[in-house]
């Protein structure tokens, strides 16, 4: 009976020392899982960094695609809207990156909203000739330097 009693004692002790072990394995599976799910946290918000900044250039050289026509076409209060439209986006983009709320999905939505009700949508391509100017007028694709944007 007493040698029974000591290997139930002994199977006890070795349940009790899986159990612990299994335990802790559980834990080290929680570690990893939770540094996975920050990990996958982080590389989403950067994922969607990216498709913010990709939809904002891809409405800027819209924008300076659209400039470039408006100008080529004479259209000089079409650029100029354009143009200001442009700037408009620089500055809030600017902004934004100063720490302020990010709200370019909204910004990119309602600017390109506008500028198609205005202007019509992107081709994609670029005008085929560039006219320039001479004396006052106003710079034309090849004679504008675009340092006044930044």
């Amino acid at each position: 009976m007493r040698k029974r009693l000591g290997r139930l004692k002994v199977e006890m002790e070795d349940i009790s020392r899986e159990q612990q072990s299994i335990k802790e394995g559980q834990s080290q599976v929680r570690a990893k899982f939770n540094a996975i799910e920050e990990e996958y946290e982080q590389l989403r918000n950067e994922t969607n960094q990216i498709i913010q900044q990709t939809a904002n250039t891809q409405i800027r050289l819209g924008l300076m695609f659209s400039i470039l026509k408006a100008r080529e076409q004479g259209d000089l209060g079409k650029a100029a809207q354009l143009t200001a439209l442009l700037r408009e986006m620089v500055a809030r983009d600017n902004y934004c990156k100063s720490g302020a709320p990010p709200r370019l999905l909204f910004l990119v939505h309602k600017i390109m909203d506008n500028s198609r009700a205005a202007f019509g949508p992107f081709s994609g391509t670029a005008p085929a000739a560039v006219s320039t100017t001479t004396g006052d007028q106003a710079p034309t694709p090849s004679t504008y330097s675009g340092e006044d944007l930044e």
